[in-house]
Order: C-alpha cells, then sequence, then structure tokens
C-alpha cells in the first residue's frame, strides 16, 4: 500500500548502480527524511518541492501560518520503497545479461542517484532469518506437489477471471459498504507493483486506490478489498483523528507498518474461509 507520492530528480542523467537485494514494499507516514534536492520535481503533479527542514547549521525555512497562532508543518509524502528505487532499464539489463550467457552481472538505472539507492537497500535489508528453514519447506512442499506457481496459484484461487471493469465496481461496493466512497478514486494502471495499492498524494487529496488495468483472478477479489480497504485505508482514515495523526514521533510511536501488514494479510486470508 502506497501512501506518499515520490519525489524525482529532474536531471536528464541516470545514475548507475549494481544490482542490490531485494526489498519489501509498503505504506507509511514519513517525517524527518532526507528532502528532496532544491528543483526537484513531484512525480504526481510536476511541481518542485521545497524543503521541509533546515540541511546545514544556520539555515532557515519559512513556513506560512495557517493562523497567526502558529505555523502548520510542511509534510512530505512517498511511495514505497519498491518505486523509489525500481530500475528505469529492467529489460535492457535483462537482455544484456541474457545474451552475455549469464556470465555479466546487470548494471540497473535509477531515478535517483547512487548513494541514495543505497543508503535505501542498506536501512531495508536487517533479514531475520528465524524462520528460514520452515519457509524454504513450505517452498519445497509447493513445488512437489503443483510444481509450478502458476499452478499452485490456479489451485489457489480458481480458474474464474474477474475483469478490470468487475474488480472496479466490487472495490466501489465495497466503499460504499463503508460510507467512505466520496473520499476515494480509484484508478488503473499497467504499471502496478501489486493488483492494488492505496495511498494519499497529499493532505489535501484524496485517498486513492490504484488497481491493475488487467484482470484479476475471482478468488483473488474479497481478499484484495478486505486488505486494502478493510484494513489499510480504514486504518488510514481512522489515523486522521487521532491526537498523533502526524505527530507520531511526538508521542513516541513506533512504526505500524509491520503490524499492519500482518493484520492485513490475516484479513485476507479470513476472507478465503
Amino acid at each position: 500500500f502506497d501512501m506518499e507520492a515520490e519525489r524525482t530528480s529532474a536531471s536528464n542523467s541516470l545514475p548507475v548502480s549494481k544490482a542490490g537485494p531485494g526489498v519489501g514494499s509498503g505504506t507509511e507516514d514519513v517525517a524527518g527524511e532526507k528532502q528532496p534536492e532544491p528543483g526537484a520535481v513531484d512525480s504526481s503533479s510536476g511541481q518542485q518541492c521545497q524543503r521541509a527542514v533546515p540541511t546545514s547549521p544556520g539555515a532557515r525555512t519559512e513556513a506560512t501560518p495557517e493562523s497567526s497562532a502558529r505555523p502548520k508543518k510542511w509534510m512530505k509524502y512517498r511511495p514505497s520503497l519498491l518505486l523509489r528505487v525500481r530500475p528505469t532499464n529492467v529489460q535492457e539489463a535483462m537482455q544484456e545479461f541474457f545474451e552475455s550467457g549469464c556470465t555479466v552481472s546487470p548494471v540497473l538505472r535509477y531515478k535517483h542517484s547512487a548513494e541514495y539507492v543505497t543508503n535505501a537497500f542498506s536501512e531495508h535489508s536487517n533479514i531475520d532469518f528465524a524462520h528460514l528453514a520452515e519457509a524454504i519447506r513450505i517452498l519445497d512442499l509447493v513445488n512437489e506437489k503443483w510444481g509450478t506457481s502458476a499452478a499452485y496459484l490456479t489451485a489457489l484461487y480458481g480458474d474464474s477471471r474477474c475483469s478490470n471493469d468487475e474488480l472496479r465496481q466490487r472495490i466501489q461496493d465495497y466503499l460504499q459498504d463503508a460510507n467512505v466512497a466520496d473520499h476515494v478514486e480509484i484508478k488503473a494502471s499497467d504499471s502496478n507493483l501489486a493488483v492494488a495499492n492505496v495511498f494519499k498524494p497529499g493532505p489535501d487529496h484524496q485517498y486513492i486506490i490504484n488497481i491493475t488495468a488487467g484482470d484479476v483472478a475471482e478468488g483473488m477479489v474479497q481478499g484484495i478489498v478486505d486488505h486494502e480497504i478493510g484494513t489499510h485505508l480504514l486504518r488510514m482514515m481512522n489515523e486522521e483523528h487521532q491526537v498523533w495523526h502526524r505527530r507520531r514521533p511526538q508521542h513516541e510511536l513506533k512504526n505500524h507498518v509491520a503490524t499492519e501488514e500482518g493484520l492485513a494479510t490475516l484479513n485476507s486470508l479470513l476472507s478465503m474461509g
């Protein structure tokens, strides 16, 4: 689930970095992170970004006060880590890799600097191997019983397909049942990393649910809406009414993403009976 809008460099040059380890996705309200360079562009709006915090001792920033009593803090929004460090030359790098007989490591290019990408991978590479043996055992059983991931997914979700229009309507019905349809816009994209995700581009924007432009397995649909809307979206909306909204560090709250994603996953599995 992706809540924040990306800022990318306005430069035409693309920095180069060696392929890094895999990373997970998620959505988060971010405060205190590294700000974009002056003149960086918000890819969702095409508008230039402004720095939210000083970048050197003695530097100053000015905020437009919401009232004469207290200025309103500018908040930064960004997409999930997977989108921020998504290579821009995947197909080209793949072709070169196979043409070399899989002997030359692919060199991937990114929208951000090599330093930014390296730091992003490093910050999210603290992997817990406590359940690795169990995970391998499960994957081995899946391979032994079904042979391929496609065969497994068909056995899990069935052969029936749900078209994009049908998926959109199912989501709309779910939103109406939850009485939040007026606060959400549904968009279809063929570049999604997941079947669906939910995010909010900015404080004054509607929530957006991005869905795949293709069809999906009918057996996945209820799990998708329970996961994205029944868990992530409703949590985000509820958060806006809490005293800690956009002030989590001040209330010493820990990162909620891992717990929320676990609950969303359980919610989607429960829908499968």
